[in-house]
């Protein structure tokens, strides 16, 4: 009986292991991130001179905000996404409203935002991903309008 009981602990202990083994932690990108410009790409339009994004991380959500300098000054925004896949409202550059659903995994972040301006809606898309040694974040983000589509790769180092 002793025996049994032996070998059933170890096939359950196997097992559970076995199910957890695949199972990746979703990415912690808490931190104050410095943009990298010389590694950065903007298709067509100026990098701006600075551009700092302090990240706070919860289970359920992420705050960014992020200040950027271009050569029509400082801009700060402040964003907030909710993890759960339900849609999260916002107010977008120039004070237009934004939806955004957003989901975490062990891949990255990935975001889908729809922002209404008089001139017409803009769709933004965005994929975070961080190196295995969590300092450098990389930002894919692909934007759509009545202007045009243009995709940006920005790169972040992470602040001590």
């Amino acid at each position: 009986m002793k025996t049994s009981f032996k070998n059933a602990l170890a096939a359950t202990l196997i097992t559970f292991a076995a199910s957890t083994a695949g199972a990746q932690a979703v990415p912690n990108y808490a931190g104050i991130w410095e943009m990298n410009v010389a590694k950065s790409n903007f298709g067509q339009f100026p990098a701006p001179s600075k551009n700092i994004m302090t990240v706070e991380q919860t289970a359920t959500s992420i705050k960014v905000s992020q200040v950027l300098s271009t050569p029509n000054g400082d801009i700060t925004q402040h964003q907030e996404y909710g993890l759960d896949g339900k849609p999260t409202t916002g107010t977008g550059f120039g004070g237009a409203t934004s939806t955004t659903i957003a989901k975490l995994d062990a891949a990255g972040l990935s975001s889908s935002t729809k922002v209404s301006t008089p001139q017409g809606e803009l769709n933004q898309t965005s994929k975070w991903t961080l190196s295995a040694d969590g300092k450098t974040l990389n930002v894919d983000q692909g934007m759509t309008s009545p202007m045009g589509v243009l995709a940006f790769h920005i790169v972040f180092d992470k602040k001590p």
